[in-house]
């Protein structure tokens, strides 16, 4: 049974690659894009995981990109959610030199685990964005120089980001 919010999600991912000269699948031809990314923690949750409408182009600089729908089911036994999450993916060439880091949104137990000694990146000057999320590496300096200024502007009024970089993708 094909559902018309489906029929109506594949038309506007069509759009915008039209408009925007990407590449349009609907589903991966094989799986060789869930296998590059199951090491993100990301990918390992859940159950019933799919990737679905991908829109593949390069970067600027060449490099391969693609945006999806990456869904899976979190379940505890009574009930079960579906869980949609829109993924950016772009594999950076090596000389480019992205910095292994995780980005995510702070919680109440991130910050009693500070007083602990948990590790958090902090950046001068942007106390929301210190206060908004919690960020982890095993070189803070390649982090600090890496994100600029005006992505942390837009992070410390934009919650809910989740980052990861394993220095290639």
């Amino acid at each position: 049974m094909a559902w018309p919010w489906h029929k109506k999600r594949i038309e506007a991912y069509q759009n915008i690659a039209y408009r925007t000269g990407w590449i349009f699948e609907e589903k991966p031809e094989n799986t060789s894009l869930h296998a590059s990314l199951k090491h993100f923690k990301l990918f390992k949750l859940g159950s019933k995981k799919s990737i679905k409408f991908i829109l593949t182009s390069k970067t600027n600089n060449g490099d391969p990109a693609k945006v999806f729908e990456y869904d899976y089911v979190i379940s505890t036994g009574k009930s079960s959610a579906q869980i949609i999450q829109h993924v950016c993916c772009i594999w950076a060439r090596p000389e480019v030199g992205l910095p292994i880091f995780a980005l995510k949104p702070q919680n109440a137990l991130h910050t009693i685990g500070k007083w602990f000694g948990i590790q958090d990146i902090e950046f001068n000057n942007f106390d929301q964005f210190n206060k908004n999320y919690i960020v982890k590496a095993p070189n803070p300096e390649g982090v600090k120089e890496f994100i600029t200024n005006d992505i942390l502007g837009f992070l410390s009024y934009e919650k809910g980001w989740i980052i990861e970089s394993d220095g290639k993708c």
